[in-house]
């Protein structure tokens, strides 16, 4: 009965665990769509402005000189927020892998207890089995000493 309620509670912590980083993966997914975004465009304006100008395409007047700089500005902010995020992300994994050991603590705490009462219980029953066996020898003592007595009677 205690094998069944390990399994049960091991595969209850497995599908726990399961359906929690599911999640994290889809918010994490998310978040991250953002931040790419930022980055690749500004990457992309700077990329799509040096081929341009070097094409010719552009002649810069003095405002325009500006844009890479700007692009790059915001390639840096984006590159920033994203790396601010994934140690958002890793604090917020440590915080769950501390609730999960925790909640892994208790349960083992738990059978930890359940087991010890099965240890006491096999304890007494042990004791009570001695205790039947003391008994059963001194019915069999008795019943020797009896057939003896008969044996005895009967010849005299």
């Amino acid at each position: 009965m205690l094998q069944s309620f390990i399994n049960v509670e091991n595969i209850s912590i497995f599908m726990d665990v399961e359906a929690e980083i599911r999640e994290e993966r889809k918010k994490i997914t998310k978040k991250y769509l953002v931040y790419d975004i930022i980055i690749f465009s500004g990457i992309a304006v700077i990329v799509i402005w040096m081929i341009l100008k070097m094409a010719g395409v552009i002649n810069t007047p003095e405002y325009q000189k500006m844009i890479p700089f700007a692009a790059g500005i915001v390639t840096f902010v984006g590159a920033i927020l994203k790396f601010g995020q994934n140690l958002g992300d890793m604090q917020s994994t440590v915080n769950w892998l501390k609730k999960s050991f925790a909640r892994m603590d208790r349960r083992q705490n738990n059978m930890a207890a359940a087991l010890s009462r099965v240890e006491s219980d096999v304890e007494h029953l042990n004791k009570d089995v001695d205790r039947f066996d003391r008994k059963f020898d001194r019915v069999e003592n008795k019943m020797d000493r009896l057939a003896k007595c008969k044996n005895y009677k009967a010849t005299a």
